[in-house]
């Protein structure tokens, strides 16, 4: 469990874009929101990534499939930030259920995360992620990435998470940020060649590999930054879905955890290992 500034407590998080942008799933998954398989207000909320201004990315709702593949115990996308804007979603915020939001925002420059930031202060969030990591977008550099995740965090009154990627300079990110944000959230989807260096992905571009196949690097992330850091918490995704995944993260170090693709394969299961979790540390407490 991660205590915020602001008093909200986070533990189980809906990864950023796995039930969309306001938490009701798309179009496959709002019947079992509906039918209340999948229960959205369990959980914390990460919106799907939100640009400064609209942006087309790959993403085409009559074709998905150009985009979005399945593979054995995983999935593989090269959506890459697909999404009508923040102002789209802030003009929307009310009209959205009363869900505990955090919202991922994608500035590519201080001037957008300031100006981003100060459209989200007047709402009530949990909390504003950036997110650095996009596999689909340009690579950044460490420097960029401290820059504007420090403009985020000056910018917000909400605590600020960073999301960070395998294949980037996580550990230097992580070292210069440490005690300058609410939390690191790692990891975001690996990259097809890191994944499968011999294989041809079947998308174009590659896009990222999510799932439990990059369990592996997540725990391996989560390692090398509780080795280098002590004052920031972090929030641990990719490849959970069983509680010993979760159990064994936790004594890694991690104090919350994000559930992303197993909403597409068991999506019953994330709200059914956040429930046994909570249940079995409140007995160890008592």
């Amino acid at each position: 469990m991660i205590h915020l500034h602001n008093g909200h407590q986070i533990d189980f998080l809906c990864a950023s874009g796995a039930l969309g942008f306001d938490g009701r799933g798309y179009l496959w998954e709002k019947p079992l929101v509906f039918a209340n398989i999948i229960r959205p207000h369990e959980l914390t909320i990460i919106t799907k990534t939100l640009t400064f201004e609209p942006r087309p990315g790959n993403l085409r709702w009559w074709c998905p499939w150009k985009c979005f593949r399945f593979i054995p115990k995983g999935t593989v996308n090269c959506v890459g930030l697909s999404n009508p804007g923040l102002a789209w979603w802030v003009k929307r915020f009310r009209t959205f259920p009363k869900y505990k939001f955090v919202v991922s925002i994608a500035p590519t420059s201080v001037r957008e995360a300031l100006f981003m930031t100060a459209d989200l202060n007047r709402l009530p969030l949990v909390g504003v992620e950036f997110n650095a990591s996009c596999p689909n977008t340009e690579d950044w550099s460490a420097d960029r990435v401290c820059a504007i995740s420090l403009a985020v965090a000056i910018g917000s009154k909400h605590p600020v998470f960073v999301k960070l990627g395998y294949t980037q300079n996580f550990i230097q990110i992580c070292e210069q940020l440490d005690g300058s944000v609410a939390a690191f959230d790692l990891i975001n989807s690996v990259p097809w060649a890191s994944v499968f260096p011999k294989e041809k992905s079947p998308l174009e571009p590659p896009g990222g590999v999510s799932g439990p196949l990059i369990a592996h690097q997540a725990k391996d992330a989560l390692w090398k930054i509780k080795t280098v850091t002590t004052k920031t918490p972090i929030i641990s995704g990719g490849g959970i879905d069983s509680v010993q995944e979760v159990v064994t993260r936790r004594c890694m170090g991690a104090e919350a955890w994000t559930f992303g693709t197993v909403f597409l394969r068991r999506p019953w299961l994330p709200n059914r290992i956040a429930q046994t979790c909570r249940e079995l540390w409140h007995s160890n407490r008592s």
